[in-house]
């Protein structure tokens, strides 16, 4: 356990899997966002993808029963490869920038200036 980070840049870049195991909760979990943004692989129940539509297009697994959950964990650690999720993670990216997300706000406020 590392307990705690100051920056968890370093985490997730040496982290190949991110598991969010979550039963509860709402909203869209940022630390899920992260994890896709470094390009770790996604392990989640259906409460931790709440909020991120076509989840299935960044390559997140989503399952809700321990048993199937921890099969396609194991499954994903003995044969994905990172191009794939390279695929996955830069239709992330293109999806969630700073340009797609604050574009559009950023173009307004220089109009107002």
């Amino acid at each position: 356990m590392a307990g705690f980070v100051n920056d968890l840049s370093e985490e997730y870049t040496s982290a190949d899997v991110c598991v969010v195991p979550l039963l509860a909760g709402s909203g869209l979990k940022i630390k899920l966002m992260e994890a896709l943004a470094y390009g770790c692989k996604v392990f989640s129940t259906s409460v931790g993808v709440q909020g991120i539509p076509e989840y299935s297009d960044y390559g997140i697994e989503v399952a809700d029963d321990a048993d199937e959950f921890s099969k396609k964990l194991i499954a994903w650690l003995d044969q994905e490869s990172r191009a794939e999720l390279s695929e996955e993670n830069a239709l992330f990216k293109n999806r969630f920038s700073r340009k797609k997300c604050y574009g559009e706000l950023l173009s307004y406020l220089r109009i107002c200036e």
